[in-house]
């Protein structure tokens, strides 16, 4: 119903813009410039009418012509500017997004979080098309989806629900529900089984390559946050924290953006154990001499990251099956009882 009523408003919205419409009539024509009276509102009520569209028909509208595109870009900007935040792992500036957003079209501001797009992350991986809301729970996110979630009304949390069932049952564009740490335990298991043959000079430039190299090509901001946050990896932590939302390394210095001559993968790896660490100057000739104990460090961190993430994300979509099952309970609806999986 809500899908529905949702498609009427951009129907009769669009057709108010539809140069289908302008030139079959001139019921909505302005003589005097050929173009839709509506375009003579103020900027501010268009700009308003905007957020009540998808990508889809803002898009579509854009394109009417040049005085539509240009009032409409903010609204079609507002999308990129969310999934960019969801990207970058900062869940303040897009929950402060959201709110702003909302201030102005609290009814359907909340789409915006489901509605797919493209984009690319700062490691390079391209997006066609993705929700802020599935990236986030690809991604292992457990706190932005939370977040996400929350500006969801229960009316239409089952929309939510679809998504993160898909994201578990099918994955993405880009695999299987954390499938990005695959490469990368695989450049940590084949490092320790390779490193014995690699001159003893040639290790640590070895381990720079192959661990720096996956852990910048392959993890998500997320997950680079939990590296470069206080937690230590050793003893392995429950992952049950929030992680400082930043990528600051032990120098006061910013691990992001990326470069492709310096930095994480040219200049140093990340090795966390009980505090972060740069891998990759002379002082650190050390992995050369204890490279077999990384294997022991890092990796039960990561595999326990990724059964905690898939738990959480299980927990996530039960409780909105059973919040599904109580709104259908109430409306008098016997509700469909999905099999344990």
């Amino acid at each position: 119903m809500a899908s529905n009523r949702q498609s009427m408003i951009e129907r009769i919205i669009f057709s108010l813009f539809s140069s289908k419409l302008k030139s079959e009539t001139t019921l909505f024509t302005n003589p005097n410039n050929g173009c839709a009276p509506v375009l003579s509102l103020p900027n501010d009520v268009i700009s308003h009418i905007g957020t009540f569209l998808g990508n889809k028909s803002l898009g579509r509208l854009s394109r009417a012509c040049k005085q539509s595109h240009g009032l409409f870009q903010k609204s079609l900007n507002r999308h990129r500017h969310l999934l960019h935040h969801v990207f970058g792992a900062d869940e303040d500036q897009a929950n402060t997004l959201l709110l702003k957003l909302k201030m102005s079209n609290p009814n359907y501001y909340w789409q915006l979080i489901l509605e797919r797009g493209k984009g690319s992350e700062h490691c390079g991986r391209e997006w066609e098309a993705v929700s802020p809301l599935e990236f986030a729970a690809w991604a292992g996110d457990t706190f932005m989806v939370e977040m996400l979630l929350s500006h969801i009304s229960d009316e239409f949390k089952h929309l939510a629900l679809k998504q993160l069932r898909s994201v578990k049952e099918k994955g993405t564009e880009h695999g299987p529900h954390l499938s990005y740490l695959k490469p990368v335990i695989n450049a940590y298991t084949e490092y320790d089984s390779r490193c014995d043959s690699v001159h003893r000079s040639q290790r640590l430039k070895y381990f720079i390559v192959k661990i720096g190299g996956s852990q910048k090509k392959y993890l998500p901001v997320y997950v680079l946050q939990e590296f470069c946050g206080p937690v230590p990896f050793y003893p392995v932590p429950e992952f049950k924290r929030v992680p400082v939302r930043s990528c600051l390394l032990p120098d006061g210095s910013s691990l992001l953006p990326y470069s492709a001559s310096s930095g994480l993968g040219v200049q140093f790896a990340l090795y966390k154990g009980s505090k972060v660490r740069c891998i990759g100057g002379p002082e650190d000739e050390w992995i050369s001499l204890f490279a077999k104990y990384i294997e022991y460090i890092e990796l039960p961190a990561l595999r326990r990251f990724r059964l905690v993430r898939t738990e959480d994300l299980v927990m996530q979509i039960s409780r909105l099956e059973q919040l599904e099952q109580e709104l259908k309970t109430r409306a008098g609806i016997t509700p469909n009882i999905r099999p344990n999986r």
